[in-house]
């Protein structure tokens, strides 16, 4: 297919490939065939809306936010007020924060055993802190406009 007259390749945005982000998807996922499934469904539609509007965010870090907003849906709420709180998250998984830049509540919530994927998903390149923090606020808002909970 040519494009529309407006730029776009429909066929480059709907042809189903493989996910360019499987180490933040195995890392990040439950074991469970719908999670796994809605995940992924959601990931490959924000990578598409990403790449309809050419902005080119790298996919793993919309498969990150992809996991964080079906499986950690508290979590992701939280996000969804204060995207700068994805920065935090890498620096909690990565042990790279300070006591002081980071919420203490934060950093209790994200210490826990339920947490064990999450942090080792974040650990994971791309990071968030690669985007401007208007990026950063695009990205998050984009994937809540996709309307898509999990059930933490």
């Amino acid at each position: 297919m040519d494009n529309d007259g407006h730029g776009w390749r429909w066929d480059a945005l709907i042809r189903p490939r493989p996910s360019p982000a499987p180490k933040q998807l195995t890392a990040g996922l439950a074991r469970n065939p719908r999670k796994v499934k809605r995940s992924f469904n959601i990931f490959r539609l924000h990578l598409l809306l990403d790449r309809a509007y050419q902005r080119h965010t790298p996919a793993g870090l919309i498969a990150k936010l992809a996991i964080i907003q079906t499986s950690f849906a508290m979590l992701y709420e939280r996000i969804a007020r204060n995207p700068i709180l994805l920065r935090h998250c890498e620096m909690i998984a990565g042990g790279t924060s300070s006591p002081t830049s980071v919420p203490p509540e934060l950093r209790e919530e994200l210490n826990g055993k339920e947490y064990d994927r999450l942090r080792e998903m974040l650990y994971l390149e791309p990071w968030f802190s690669q985007l401007s923090e208007t990026r950063l606020s695009e990205l998050v808002y984009q994937s809540s406009a996709l309307g898509e909970r999990g059930d933490g």
